[in-house]
């Protein structure tokens, strides 16, 4: 069978190209040091390998979620802080506004130092996010918590706008956690104390009348059961927290894990490859020179 040139340089050129492709590629591992480059390499272990990537990366997710959440909490936690505060200032004021010695300029007065500790309390409900998403309006957080009426009467002007949905987010496999509350029983307590300061900043308002005392003793006993509930919420908020923490010291802990996992699965045998390596490269230098050899031949090198 005669064997044409045309032949011959076809068939070493594919040999050529194909060790080239195999010296090029175990380059390429011993520089990256990553045993699979591509599904075919090892269909099983990239199989694996996808596995840990999904697996590391819905980890990264989670710790990057649970660090916006820690934030929102802690918001969160603060702001009720503040309203309790703010509650133990307003009961003081108001238990020294009971004292029948009371003239009716020092109950205006109170009632002056009420109205800025009112005013806080609805500043503090309706505290926003870094998203300038509100806190404590349930699932309407493009709602402020806390509406004024101006033209109702002292007494309902205030009212919950939100609702009491509850906004849970996932934070590991199967793992939920509640980022939110509502505080709807503020409006309650926000409408007691603005009676109250309504009728001590009556004219001629006196300290021992029973109106005005009925509205201080109102105004201290909502108080005092609102400002519990918000105790209670700032608890959960606190539990929230550290629920969040250990679970981001798991899912740290995990990603070690995973990345080890992966690099064992991916990583390269050093020597194996080095001697493929040599292998390839002294196979493509043995075709070349063949190659060449076989070109210079003719039919004179016979005769």
């Amino acid at each position: 069978m005669r064997v044409t040139s045309q032949f011959h340089h076809d068939v070493m050129k594919q040999v050529t190209q194909r060790t080239n492709a195999q010296l090029s590629d175990t380059l390429i591992r011993m520089t990256t040091e990553q045993r699979i480059l591509r599904a075919s390499d090892d269909p099983i272990g990239a199989v694996r390998l996808a596995l840990l990537a999904e697996s590391g990366d819905r980890l990264a997710r989670y710790r990057a979620n649970i660090t916006t959440f820690e934030f929102r909490l802690k918001r969160g936690e603060q702001a009720l802080s503040e309203i309790v505060a703010q509650f133990g200032e307003a009961q003081r004021k108001l238990l020294m506004a009971l004292d029948g010695a009371r003239a009716p300029g020092d109950l205006a007065a109170i009632a002056g130092v009420l109205e800025s500790v009112r005013d806080m309390l609805v500043h503090s409900s309706n505290t926003r996010d870094g998203a300038g998403h509100y806190l404590f309006s349930g699932t309407a957080i493009t709602t402020a918590p806390i509406a004024f009426d101006p033209v109702a009467p002292a007494g309902s002007r205030y009212a919950y706008g939100g609702n009491a949905g509850k906004q849970a987010a996932i934070v590991g496999d199967g793992v939920t956690e509640v980022l939110n509350d509502d505080l709807a029983e503020m409006a309650d307590a926000l409408n007691a104390l603005d009676r109250a300061i309504e009728r001590m900043r009556a004219p001629g308002a006196n300290a021992n009348d029973s109106t005005l005392r009925d509205a201080l003793v109102q105004a201290i006993d909502v108080i005092d059961r609102t400002s519990v509930s918000v105790e209670s919420k700032i608890g959960r908020l606190g539990n929230a927290q550290n629920m969040l923490t250990l679970l981001d010291d798991l899912h740290a802990s995990s990603q070690v894990v995973t990345t080890e996992a992966a690099q064992d699965a991916g990583k390269i045998d050093r020597i194996e490859v080095y001697d493929a390596y040599m292998s390839y490269r002294t196979a493509l230098e043995a075709t070349q020179k063949v190659y060449a050899q076989v070109s210079q031949l003719s039919l004179f090198n016979v005769l």
